[in-house]
């Protein structure tokens, strides 16, 4: 099976990322030759699928790891909308969604333009323009015989990229000919007053446009069967979600991943209208997005996962009469593993470690020195403590105690992500203090660490591209895919604590695991307690 790239990649030459998503097997003939038009961030990109597509790829404009994801997905749900036209079939408008239309572009036209719009005489010379076309006898239109092709060709040869561009905006690939004629219509129209508006602002009037009055938005024009945004659309119900889930203290990935699968959702129906999705709408979605070449853990975990969590809070909350995802599951096979050791062994944890120990900041480095400082002392932490690679990521200056004679880390949730919401303290193994961690810290100004010097509420970018940054650093040294570069570190704790004899409730409480039983639940952990087990680790020594 053919499997679709999911992820934002790298441009050779450039930091920016691009979006590269295969074509859908079902629509590729109907996808031939077409020029779509595809929104990435205030820009419109012109994209032609050539005689014998396969893909679609675009560049994102952006390094930025959180715009780089609200682009990726934006553009993702765009061309799910596209595909879906493609698969109902040319669209049929109404006049007054051809003239919502119209009146975006002379809205984005006139706006684009008013503050320099040159001279009068230019709007004037333009105007005669568009009054030909309508006359039809622009371009090739007097060319052919009869006037009503004279005019059709006119317009079209006048407008027909205005329409192009409306139509791309709001992913409609097709519209039938009668729509484009009436598109087209009103579009001449609509130019032709953005023509007098500019020529006015160029004489030097500003006073309130009028002609705005006269055209309907996008989404009060849309038919019946498309309702304006209410208590019961897709969109709506995923803010619902969101503002009781957060309110919870879920984290902002779920919510990203729960928005992602509405999205995707919406652009397969072509509509958000969250009262007529059935049961049967979302099999064939699933069936869609296995078409498509997506996974069954990822169309079952994140697709399915996220639209049976909103679904569910509407009917609770009785915004929909029932969950029409309850129930819909996919069958993920169990993958094959090869690998008999799920953390690091001792030799590629040596290898990460001695990796790690040369890692400095200098002029000479490729690294940023934050990113070098990180990928010195991270793994390290990581595999003294089994603590999660983004938990060590995040630690700030603040976050080292004391108590008597044993040094500790605060994992916290004010400095960002924790996964359970609960804050503990760690115990530092003697050879990070040998090695200098805690006079390292203390000759670090406040805040974090290896971590910009940003607030809490700006640090999930950074955050996770540190992250990133730190599976990159691991993957020079270590290379099989099998072992997880930011996990394998608690696999291998959790496999020396057994072999050293440290107690499971111990273990549980220094990874961050909810603890077995009720014991687990009462009183605390001390650092001595914590070092005294530890000791038992025997120190490493990489060569």
């Amino acid at each position: 099976m053919l499997f679709r790239l999911v992820q934002p990649m790298k441009r050779e030459g450039s930091n920016n990322r691009y979006f590269r998503r295969r074509i859908p097997a079902d629509i590729l003939e109907r996808a031939r030759g077409l020029t779509l038009v595809i929104p990435v961030g205030k820009e419109a990109v012109s994209v032609s699928l050539t005689a014998a597509p396969t893909h679609v790829k675009v560049s994102l404009r952006t390094a930025d790891p959180s715009e780089v994801k609200a682009r990726h997905g934006a553009v993702a749900a765009h061309l799910e909308r596209i595909w879906q036209g493609l698969r109902n079939g040319p669209r049929s408008l109404t006049n007054k969604e051809a003239v919502a239309l119209a009146g975006e572009i002379y809205r984005r036209w006139t706006e684009a333009l008013e503050a320099n719009p040159g001279s009068p005489d230019l709007w004037r010379r333009v105007r005669d323009m568009n009054q030909q076309a309508q006359a039809g006898e622009y371009g090739l239109g007097p060319l052919l015989i009869g006037e009503g092709a004279q005019r059709r060709r006119s317009l079209e040869d006048r407008f027909g990229a205005f329409v192009d561009l409306v139509l791309g905006w709001h992913a409609i690939p097709a519209i039938d000919d009668t729509s484009r004629t009436k598109l087209l219509e009103q579009v001449a129209k609509a130019m032709d007053l953005a023509a007098s508006r500019l020529e006015a602002n160029a004489e030097g009037d500003y006073s309130p446009d009028a002609n705005l009055a006269r055209f309907p938005s996008t989404e009060a024009a849309a038919p019946a069967s498309r309702p304006a945004l209410g208590k019961s659309t897709l969109s709506a119900l995923l803010e619902g979600w969101w503002k009781e889930a957060r309110a919870a203290g879920l984290k902002e990935s779920t919510h990203a991943s729960h928005k992602t699968s509405v999205a995707h959702l919406r652009g397969f129906l072509g509509h958000d209208d969250a009262a007529r999705v059935t049961p049967d709408d979302i099999i064939r979605f699933k069936d869609h997005r296995l078409a498509e070449g997506v996974s069954a853990k990822t169309v079952k975990d994140s697709d399915l996962s996220g639209l049976k969590a909103v679904f569910a809070w509407a009917a609770n909350n009785r915004r929909l009469p029932s969950n029409p995802a309850h129930g819909v599951t996919v069958k993920v096979p169990p993958k094959a593993r090869l690998r008999t050791t799920k953390g690091f062994t001792d030799d590629e944890a040596n290898a990460v470690l001695a990796h790690a120990r040369h890692s400095t900041p200098n002029s000479r480095s490729r690294r940023s020195p934050k990113i070098a400082l990180a990928c010195r002392w991270v793994p390290w932490l990581c595999a003294y403590t089994g603590a999660r690679v983004g938990e060590m990521a995040q630690l700030r200056k603040q976050d080292l105690v004391r108590e008597g004679d044993h040094w500790g880390l605060r994992i916290t949730p004010e400095a960002g992500t924790v996964k359970t919401n609960i804050a503990r303290v760690v115990a530092l193994h003697q050879d990070l203090i040998a090695q200098g961690f805690p006079a390292f810290v203390e000759e670090q100004p406040d805040g974090y660490l290896f971590l910009p010097a940003i607030g809490k509420d700006d640090v999930r970018g950074p955050w996770r591209s540190l992250k990133n940054r730190l599976v990159e650093f691991v993957r020079e040294v270590v290379t099989d895919p099998e072992v997880q570069p930011n996990h394998g570190w608690r696999h291998r704790f959790e496999t020396l604590g057994r072999k050293v004899g440290i107690p499971q409730d111990i273990r549980d409480y220094m990874v961050g695991h909810a603890g077995k039983g009720q014991g687990f639940h009462y009183g605390d952990f001390p650092l001595v307690a914590q070092a005294r087990e530890l000791a038992k680790v025997p120190p490493y020594r990489p060569g």
